[in-house]
């Protein structure tokens, strides 16, 4: 897996074009590494830009998107490495029903840390579409930024009452949103 090929720099870039060409890689010693049953996967933001432009109004649709992807990818590379990629594929956006699928996955699995320490955690519907929403101001970004939001708005905060005695051990607490600002409340004791 090359994730973000489109950094790599030029000598790993000629490396693997040897990989995809001959399908080994000889090394300065003289050893030989053996890719021929090997899949190799880039992954990239190459043409981002262009598809972020399209999304307004009426677009080309996929075949447009595939289009504008491969002229930027042939801006980016040589047409030695573009010939030897058997296939490109072009994901989309990130929509507000995938974003909110991704958070909860996220916050089950705070949840579930929480439990570790005694701490049943829950979250409002509110709590999540609060998320996406701060997240969904950074266009472009995927899904990445939730887990920093969480860790900041929740996850920070939980610390924080843990450490203070405000939530312990037999805790149960739900975390809201409120006036825009998400709080955490402390349900029952024991």
């Amino acid at each position: 897996l090359f994730d973000e090929v489109e950094k790599a720099h030029p000598d790993v870039l000629n490396l693997l074009l040897q990989i995809l060409e001959e399908g080994t890689l000889t090394a300065s010693d003289g050893r030989t590494a053996d890719f021929r049953s090997t899949i190799v996967i880039m992954t990239g933001n190459i043409g981002a830009e262009q598809l972020s432009r399209n999304t307004l109004g009426f677009g080309g649709g996929q075949d447009s998107s595939e289009s504008d992807v491969m002229s930027a990818l042939k801006k980016q590379f040589s047409p030695e490495l573009i010939n030897r990629i058997d296939n490109v594929i072009v994901f989309r956006r990130l929509g507000e029903e995938q974003l909110e699928s991704i958070c909860r996955i996220l916050l089950g699995k705070l949840a579930q840390r929480a439990v570790q320490c005694g701490i049943s955690l829950s979250f409002t519907d509110d709590t999540v579409r609060h998320i996406c929403r701060q997240v969904s101001r950074e266009r472009g970004m995927g899904a990445r930024p939730l887990r920093r939001t969480i860790t900041s708005e929740i996850e920070d905060r939980i610390s924080c009452m843990m450490i203070s005695g405000e939530l312990k051990n037999g805790c149960r607490a739900e975390v809201c949103e409120n006036s825009g600002e998400l709080s955490v409340r402390v349900m029952s004791t024991q």
